[in-house]
């Protein structure tokens, strides 16, 4: 970390770029633009940092040994907080010698909220790490996040799964954002859609054709993104949709970031019910400032 923190403060490309091993270097989409983006957060240096907290993963087989040591900081610069995460192949013998080294870096604005907004996003990332790179999230050079990746909405339906299985009232509310949370009614419109699956054991289908994504950029520069997301499920022998309106970042105001709001309805073989068209309404009248109240709807 001492060599990273300098190279920060020196805004030295070339000296990041060679702590990354010729492996990783081969595998990065683009570890140039990547390293941009990462001193982008420190244009004045004076970085300083204190571990968060450290730990290691390895492999072994058939006489070879990798070890992979993962560790998260607390990074400050210019009156800010940021997390920074490195994953650094340490002891890599019997293998291939181009291991040896960073394999992946990243830095996100620090937030003890984790399952919100861009913090999601770059914990999932850092947190799929691994020696055999088994998660196709946890890709290598510098972490660049990618707010309108479709795959985000897939990840944030899981998580809503989840809690709809479980019924865990207190895990779902912490899903939502800032915004979201402070709303009168949401406690009592989570109960009432986890009581429309008792049963758990939901079952849900991909989306076929995508997420319907909003965007918008602030006068300052500020990036604004919203997914609007309808998934056909299945619970208990009936059949529902589910439809959540998402921030994955919102830089003009974070307080919208995470999710925004759910709504569920009973869903018929031709979707037209007066309750279906008023949830596929209700999920399309969301913009990117926030409108639209955020909560929970069930029509009724």
């Amino acid at each position: 970390m001492e060599q990273i923190g300098a190279a920060l403060n020196d805004r030295d490309v070339a000296a990041l770029k060679g702590m990354f091993s010729p492996y990783a270097l081969g595998k990065a989409a683009d570890i140039d633009a990547g390293l941009e983006y990462l001193l982008s957060f420190f244009p004045d240096g004076g970085v300083t940092w204190k571990l968060r907290t450290i730990g290691s993963e390895g492999q072994r087989s058939f006489g070879t040994r990798t070890d992979m040591l993962q560790a998260y900081y607390i990074v400050k610069a210019g009156g800010r907080q940021f997390t920074m995460f490195f994953a650094d192949v340490t002891v890599n013998e019997g293998g291939s010698a181009d291991r040896a080294g960073i394999y992946a870096m990243g830095v996100s604005p620090y937030t003890d909220t984790l399952d919100v907004g861009p913090a999601q996003l770059f914990f999932s990332w850092a947190g799929a790490m691994s020696v055999d790179e088994k998660f196709e999230m946890a890709y290598p050079g510098v972490y660049v996040p990618d707010y309108v990746d479709p795959r985000i909405s897939t990840w944030v339906m899981e998580g809503i799964v989840e809690e709809l299985d479980s019924g865990d009232d207190v895990g779902f509310e912490a899903r939502f954002g800032d915004r979201a949370r402070a709303a009168a009614g949401l406690k009592g419109g989570i109960d009432a859609l986890l009581g429309m699956f008792p049963d758990g054991e939901v079952a849900w289908e991909a989306l076929s054709d995508g997420p319907v994504i909003r965007q918008a950029t602030s006068e300052g520069g500020g990036q604004a993104v919203l997914m609007l997301s309808t998934y056909p499920v299945s619970s208990g022998g009936k059949d529902f949709w589910v439809s959540f309106a998402y921030f994955p970042v919102n830089e003009a105001d974070p307080s919208l970031e995470g999710i925004y709001a759910v709504g569920a309805a009973p869903r018929t073989a031709a979707g037209g019910s007066p309750q279906e068209q008023a949830l596929f309404a209700w999920l399309d009248s969301f913009d990117v400032a926030g409108t639209t109240p955020p909560g929970i709807f069930l029509p009724e």
